[in-house]
């Protein structure tokens, strides 16, 4: 898959793409990137690979004079780097890397890494660069990316932001979206293209007039300043993207997109249905009502309860209540076990609730230098970029012992907040892991990352999930993902319809869905409840469901169609995980959605509301609750079907 045919050149080819890269007194740069299947070359221009300070000066790697052709100014780049070799790495995964070595003497060492899979349309790339002096050293302005890529001039094509939300033509944006797409209705063809980089740190920008289209750090609110002590080495996170022949509405276009983001994704286990405790019971639990929502569960054939906040005293330092659970979390955490379900736990790793007191050595500080408060509350947010990682990783790593917790739901804001109540990062000058502001959210991130590493090392098969509060991010994104198997993205619950519709919420889902892999997004907390509850239900198998409500408040036959319904979805999901999504219709009188897996097997939930039966010819499937091969819905309401079990 990867070749070296002249002494200036390297070629990525798998079959499904080329690309070549060339390494000459000019630098590095791309010099075709070919989607095979239909003979189109995406280079639009020559230019820099990537460009970065590091102690104020400037590494483009392309060196050139250019006129830009939007203001006329002249920009002159010198390549700084002597190329001193490559090496091809073959890897577990059947992928095989790239790594070209470039050395600016006794200042800096720099590995430009490709991955190429032998599946996928599509390449990863990453930047190592190593202090090599001997006095620390600033990095800074770094765009690990630049792509001069398009499936015709730029000014020829569509871009769409938000999964779908297109662009004005020949446009400038600067951004913190984490995928772009760049689509050519005459070819029928385009690419999708994303980063890995986490919450407010991503920085996209496209300016195809000065040959600038690519992912940086964040140079404002999210500052990014990292400095390097001798022979440290700073990793950059991944750019991905992948080329695809289809129509702009083919759903399938985004699948080799899908594929690249899942191939850094940790392993997940067979897909189940959780139920939380949050809704509508907010901190009003107790051991009896928990171990009866367990037996409804266990009934219904989920897969896992979650207890939720209201677990423990506050400032107590996580204490049980014992008002609530005179007999310990353990009688709640046998019972859950002991009726077959797996056992999930809430708990705060963003802010000091639940201590006695706040520790200031672990706490985020303010830009006055003042603990940085949680939102309009008296509680603290903590710091990941001090000891504080070490701290909450213990108290987790016992309370997943004690409890044999399965998934572990961390929450509250630390890094931001996506409800915009408290500043981002941390302005202290004195913590272990960051110097100040400007490598703070890096140094944050890096500790969830800590915490998560840790976790799986003692307990291999505990999902890990940081909340989108936690986070930083109301919606799913690539880096959740990376950290979590599997991602609570948002509140969502139609709990209260004058606020929230299940079809509306359902349409949003949607949106996310048409990229991102939906057996790792739990997409909201879905309230099941009256005579949709169904319909809530089945919402949830958008993605890894995840649901909520008042399952003692449902009638015996609401209960005995979510029961068959969850028994098909399991029967189904046995073999493997559902990766593919796609609708089939979504209009104001009906929608519907298939998941399906890479051998056939798939579900289908339609939701119907007119005043007719919904007839729908959809070859191979059967109805979820009689086995009936019609494939239809009756007025005002919804069926799921099921294909290849």
């Amino acid at each position: 898959m990867i070749s070296h045919p002249e002494a200036d050149t390297f070629v990525l080819n798998n079959g499904l793409i080329s690309r070549t890269l060339c390494v000459n007194g000019n630098g590095l740069h791309t010099s075709a990137f070919v989607n095979l299947k239909s003979g189109t070359d995406y280079v639009f221009a020559t230019g820099s690979e990537f460009v970065f300070s590091f102690n104020n000066e400037n590494y483009p790697s392309f060196c050139a004079t250019t006129t830009r052709d939007l203001d006329g100014a002249t920009e002159i780049n010198s390549f700084k780097f002597e190329f001193k070799g490559y090496d091809i790495k073959e890897n577990s995964d059947l992928s095989k890397e790239l790594v070209l070595h470039f050395e600016r003497a006794s200042v800096m060492a720099l590995d430009a890494v490709y991955r190429i899979y032998p599946d996928v349309a599509g390449i990863r790339k990453h930047l190592e660069i190593t202090n090599i002096s001997d006095s620390d050293a600033v990095l800074q302005k770094v765009h690990f990316d630049n792509m001069l890529f398009a499936p015709e001039n730029p000014g020829d094509c569509n871009l769409y932001l938000d999964f779908d939300r297109r662009m004005p033509p020949n446009f400038a944006i600067d951004t913190y979206e984490d995928t772009m797409r760049i689509h050519s209705p005459k070819l029928n063809e385009g690419l999708f293209y994303g980063t890995n980089t986490p919450g407010p740190l991503r920085n996209l920008l496209f300016y195809p007039q000065w040959g600038k289209c690519g992912f940086s750090y964040n140079m404002g609110g999210a500052f990014f300043r990292k400095t390097l002590s001798p022979q440290e080495t700073f990793v950059t996170h991944d750019a991905l993207i992948t080329l695809y022949c289809g129509n702009f509405e083919d759903q399938a276009c985004a699948d080799g997109y899908r594929k690249l983001i899942r191939k850094n994704l940790p392993a997940i286990p067979t897909e189940g249905v959780m139920y939380c405790t949050w809704i509508p019971f907010l901190l009003n639990i107790s051991d009896e009502l928990v171990c009866t929502l367990a037996d409804n569960a266990r009934e219904m054939g989920f897969d896992y309860l979650v207890v939720d906040d209201g677990w423990f005293k506050v400032k107590s330092d996580w204490q049980v209540d014992e008002n609530k659970f005179p007999e310990g979390l353990s009688k709640v955490a046998d019972k859950v076990h002991n009726s077959g379900l797996k056992f999930g736990l809430w708990f705060n790793i963003g802010t000091d609730y639940g201590m006695k007191e706040v520790n200031p050595a672990y706490a985020a500080r303010c830009s006055d230098g003042s603990m940085k408060p949680f939102g309009d509350t008296d509680r603290k947010v903590m710091c990941f970029g001090t000891e504080w990682r070490f701290f909450i990783t213990e108290q987790l790593i016992s309370l997943a012992e004690k409890y044999k917790v399965d998934y572990f739901k961390l929450d509250f804001s630390t890094i931001c907040s996506p409800y915009c109540t408290q500043e981002w990062g941390c302005h202290s000058t004195e913590h272990k892991f960051h110097k100040n502001y400007n490598d703070s959210m890096t140094a944050m991130y890096e500790g969830m990352m800590y915490l998560r590493n840790e976790l799986k090392k003692r307990f291999p098969d505990l999902l890990v999930d940081f909340s989108f509060e936690n986070f930083g991010t109301a919606r799913p994104n690539i880096a959740a993902l990376e950290y979590s198997e599997i991602h609570h993205v948002s509140n969502l619950s139609a709990n209260k319809t004058d606020c929230q519709q299940i079809d509306k919420i359902r349409n949003a889902f949607y949106n996310w869905l048409k990229v991102m892999p939906p057996e790792r997004v739990l997409n909201g907390l879905l309230s099941i409840k009256g005579e949709r509850a169904l319909e809530y239900f089945l919402t949830s198998l958008t993605g890894a469901p995840l649901v909520a409500g008042d399952l003692l408040q449902l009638d015996d036959t609401v209960k005995e169609r979510i029961k068959k319904c969850c028994a098909a979805f399991k029967k189904v999901v046995d073999k493997g995980a559902l990766t593919t999504f796609v609708t089939v219709c979504d209009s104001d009188e009906k929608d519907g959605f298939i998941r399906q897996a890479e051998d056939g097997r798939a579900i289908l939930c339609l939701f119907n509301r007119t005043d007719e039966v919904w007839i729908c010819d959809m070859p191979g499937f059967s109805n979820a609750e009689n086995g009936s091969s019609e494939i239809s819905v009756k007025p005002h309401d919804c069926a799921m079907f099921t294909r290849g079990v």
